[in-house]
């Protein structure tokens, strides 16, 4: 009966030790994550939030000075960063605001930040082909011809990752003859 006593104590410590680490935790199992920047690193120095802490003007190290600006695109899950080109703060400020009013401009629009992606293009137009065969303009064997094609250039290295804007002349020729 005593060791059962024991027992029964030794567990109730256990959960009460429990309760005591979950209770100094910052956070609730299930809260939202944290959000923000971080503001002790040796990457990033001189930190200034600015737009209520949406973006963040910055200097680094190897920047001799200069100012970049930093935010991260949730739709996208990326981070955007770009050089302000200038050593003074306040201007540095003004530019970092002035850039992110354009980002947010285009969020909002329904435009993407960092334009689209190969892939996204390749499959959007074989969409766009689904709905011809749907609609009878072209046979879903020229259809499967398409999707083929594409599949080459997935094989073949062209980078499905690059954004469509950042492809060269010989990609475009080659989608070109896909459309033929």
């Amino acid at each position: 009966m005593a060791v059962r006593k024991q027992r029964a104590k030794a567990s109730l410590d256990a959960h009460e030790l429990v309760k005591k680490a979950q209770a100094l935790s910052t956070r609730p199992k299930h809260a939202k994550k944290k959000t923000g920047f971080k503001t002790k690193s040796d990457a990033y120095l001189n930190q200034v939030p600015i737009l209520g802490d949406k973006g963040v003007i910055y200097t680094t190290p190897q920047s001799g000075g200069n100012y970049y600006f930093r935010t991260w695109i949730p739709e996208e899950k990326k981070y955007y960063r770009k050089s302000l080109r200038t050593n003074d703060l306040d201007q540095a400020i003004e530019l970092g605001e002035n850039e992110m009013l354009g980002i947010l401009s285009k969020i909002n629009t329904g435009h993407r930040v960092f334009g689209l992606s190969l892939r996204d293009m390749c499959e959007d137009w074989l969409q766009r082909q689904q709905d011809r065969v749907d609609t009878d303009r072209i046979t879903k064997g020229r259809l499967d011809t398409l999707k083929t094609s594409i599949k080459f250039m997935r094989e073949q290295g062209i980078g499905i990752k690059k954004i469509a804007s950042e492809l060269n002349v010989s990609v475009g020729t080659v989608y070109k003859a896909i459309e033929a």
